[in-house]
């Protein structure tokens, strides 16, 4: 499986899901989710092509794709009248630690400020406390120029409030 040429090849898409509010059931935000449609193997999960792009660096690039992806989308969708209120993209601890994440926000702030609100960032427990000082700025920096963030997966992994308690991520999921 080679990832970099899943990009370079189109092989890549990100599905959308919604986020309904229980009380009104009104759709309060999304979440995009990449898939991999290979043409040899044809649809490769996720649990199977994350860890390894993990593992090898891809998923710095990868994640990139997504945000530009999410980025296209949402320039549409707003040309045709709909405006989710946030879309939420899961984020590797690998792009806190060895991607410039706020930076990237920073450009895009310049040259789309109207796009940054809606973007949101989602990292699992596990992944922010692989270096909890680098998450914890990254995601300061990231709410200043007003990328939201949620932690996903709470109690699967080590769950401690402890170090919740230090992570600056109004939602837990």
């Amino acid at each position: 499986m080679n990832l970099d040429a899943a990009i370079e090849n189109g092989e890549f898409h990100v599905v959308y899901q919604t986020v309904v509010e229980t009380a009104s059931g009104a759709i309060c935000a999304m979440e995009a989710l990449l898939r991999w449609r290979h043409p040899d193997l044809g649809a490769i999960p996720p649990s199977e092509f994350i860890p390894l792009a993990e593992e090898t660096g891809s998923i710095i690039p990868i994640t990139r794709w997504v945000f530009a992806h999410v980025a296209d989308q949402l320039r549409q969708w707003r040309r045709d009248g709909v405006e989710p209120r946030r879309i939420f993209v899961n984020v590797s601890g690998q792009q806190f630690i060895r991607d410039d994440l706020p930076g990237y926000f920073r450009k895009l702030q310049a040259a789309e400020p109207d796009l940054i609100p809606f973007f949101g960032i989602e990292i699992t427990e596990q992944a922010a406390i692989q270096n909890m000082e680098a998450t914890v700025a990254a995601i300061r920096e990231l709410a200043e120029t007003g990328v939201g963030a949620a932690l996903e997966d709470f109690g699967t992994g080590y769950s401690s409030l402890s170090y919740i308690h230090r992570l600056p991520i109004p939602k837990i999921k």
